[in-house]
């Protein structure tokens, strides 16, 4: 009979703990990997129900290189390891993760390098349309994101998860951006 008793108290250990969910601090973990790996992948779809990368600003429309491209073609190569998570209180966690990106400066540089030099081949032709140039530079952009070689930057930062109408979400700030983009 003992022991019905503490296997019925062991069952309804078990059930409370199940029904009350994860902690804040396992929520806050899985949106980050689940961005992270949404983002390597390019899924931004599934990362966009954790991050908006538009509100972060990180394009510009009208050279062409819009948030979308850079994301696309610069976030398949991310890598990230969460190093540890602190509860700061029940709607917001710190989440310390290590993140590898390009380095966007000497990225930049060799883009830059390659529209020079395709603006002088240019010269000799005729006039190209703002639609085409934008389009040239878009292409540039996506062939100079496939050199092997690329310089990698690796942060340590720390990322805002926080609860907004019951769901959690990444609060990306400043350094969240940089160290997406490698600066």
């Amino acid at each position: 009979m003992k022991m019905k008793k503490i296997s019925a108290l062991l069952l309804a250990f078990v059930m409370v703990i199940a029904f009350t969910g994860c902690s804040p601090v396992k929520k806050a973990e899985k949106v980050v990997s689940d961005t992270f790996e949404a983002l390597k992948i390019l899924d931004f779809e599934t990362s966009g129900k954790y991050l908006d990368l538009d509100a972060m600003q990180i394009g510009d429309e009208e050279s062409g290189l819009s948030t979308q491209l850079i994301a696309s073609t610069l976030f398949g190569k991310l890598s990230y390891e969460i190093v540890s998570t602190e509860e700061v209180d029940k709607e917001h966690v710190n989440v310390k993760t290590k993140i590898t990106a390009i380095e966007l400066e000497p990225f930049m540089q060799t883009f830059i390098e390659s529209v020079l030099k395709k603006s002088f081949e240019n010269l000799t032709q005729a006039e190209m349309t703002e639609a085409e140039v934008k389009k040239q530079y878009e292409e540039i952009f996506t062939e100079t994101a496939k050199n092997p070689n690329l310089a990698m930057k690796t942060q340590e930062i720390d990322i805002k998860v926080v609860k907004k109408d019951g769901k959690w979400i990444i609060e990306p700030d400043e350094a969240f951006t940089m160290a997406l983009l490698g600066q």
